[in-house]
This record gives structure tokens, sequence and C-alpha cells, in this order.
């Protein structure tokens, strides 16, 4: 291959590196080069051709894709803003729904506040209606 025979070689010294010889093919070696241009410039025409029909509107696959998926798109925004209505008025139901329970709940407890406290003062005797209704007052709860 070129390289000599190792006993050639000093121990210690470097030895240049010498390259493996390339032969580079010619024209003459039969490649067709004519063939590969003409092929690559057939398939440019091709794909332009293709891109070209692919833009216009016409009775083509591609307009009658382009028309279902707008009407798949258009279909999707009305179902979004139905399913938008409908959380809509389910949170304003759970709000009625919640202002009515907590409503009840403060006139439960202030009931039975009262009713406490006229029971104790009713009991011990040492308390006068308007000491109760100070207490009550003081006590009850509010929204």
């Amino acid at each position: 291959m070129g390289y000599g025979n190792i006993s050639q070689f000093e121990p210690g010294v470097v030895q240049p590196y010498q390259p493996v010889p390339v032969t580079i093919p010619s024209i003459s070696t039969g490649v067709n080069l004519d063939n590969k241009l003409s092929t690559a410039d057939t398939l440019a025409k091709a794909q332009k051709e293709a891109a070209d029909k692919a833009g216009k509107f016409g009775y083509n696959l591609d307009t009658a894709k382009f028309g279902i998926d707008a009407l798949s798109a258009l279909g999707g925004l009305y179902a979004g803003l139905q399913g938008v209505k409908q959380a809509k008025e389910q949170f304003n139901f759970q709000k009625d729904y919640a202002n009515t329970n907590m409503a009840n709940q403060i006139k439960s407890y202030n009931t039975a506040l009262g009713d406490r406290a006229t029971s104790r003062a009713a009991q011990q005797g040492n308390m006068s209606q308007e000491q109760v209704a100070d207490y009550i007052k003081s006590n009850q709860m509010t929204r």
C-alpha cells in the first residue's frame, strides 16, 4: 500500500503522513450526466405543475377538502359556543343553590341563637328582654 514495512522506521522518529492516492473518475468512465440533469429537470417541472394545480380553486379534491374543513371548523366553533353557554348556565345554577343554602343556614343559626338566649334568660332570670336582644344582635350571623 505504500506504507513500507516496520523495519524501515527508526524508533522515536515521527514519520510524515502520506495519504492514500485517490482516483477520480473521468467523464469518459460511462457516467451519463445528461440523463441525471434531465431527470432532475423533469422532477422540478412535475413539482411546479403539481403546485400550480394545487393552488387553484375549481372542481377538484383539494377544493372539496378545503370546503369540508371550513364546515368542520364552523361546526367546532358552534359546539364550543354552546358548551360555554351551558357552562354559564350551570355556574349560575350552582351559585343560586349555594346562596340559597347559605341564607337558610344563617336563618337557622340565628333562630337557634335567639331560642338559646331566650331560654337561658328565662332559666337564670337575671337578664332583661333588652339584654337578650342586645346579646342576639351582637352574636347573630349576617351576610
